[in-house]
């Protein structure tokens, strides 16, 4: 018997033990990603942006509240226009949407 009569005669032994290994190779990781034991990059990405918006709100907050002013009668358009003013971090030239919007929810939950 050759070497390659050896060889095909053991890979017909464990055909399904190979076709089992690729399988896993290949839905393991898609099985694994769903129920959450991965992180992609997008939702790490997603994850780090929803913090940084999270911390930078708070400041806002705070900041405003440092400055005396009672917010509790203020409207909602107010509060807004409150926290686009607030919300400017250094070294940015405006305001970024998500900060300013939550930090005028911050401000108008009591």
């Amino acid at each position: 018997m050759s070497t390659l009569d050896t060889a095909k005669k053991k890979l017909k032994e464990n055909e399904m033990i190979a076709i089992a290994f690729v399988v896993g190779l290949v839905v393991g990781p898609l099985i694994s990603s769903m129920i959450g034991w991965q992180v992609t990059s997008g939702a790490l990405e997603e994850q780090v942006r929803t913090a940084v918006v999270e911390q930078q709100a708070l400041f806002c907050v705070e900041r405003i509240r440092a400055t005396g002013q009672d917010t509790s009668g203020f409207e909602y358009s107010a509060l807004k226009d409150l926290a686009k003013r607030w919300s400017v971090m250094p070294d940015q030239d405006s305001a970024d949407y998500d900060v300013a919007y939550a930090c005028s929810v911050k401000l108008g939950v009591r």
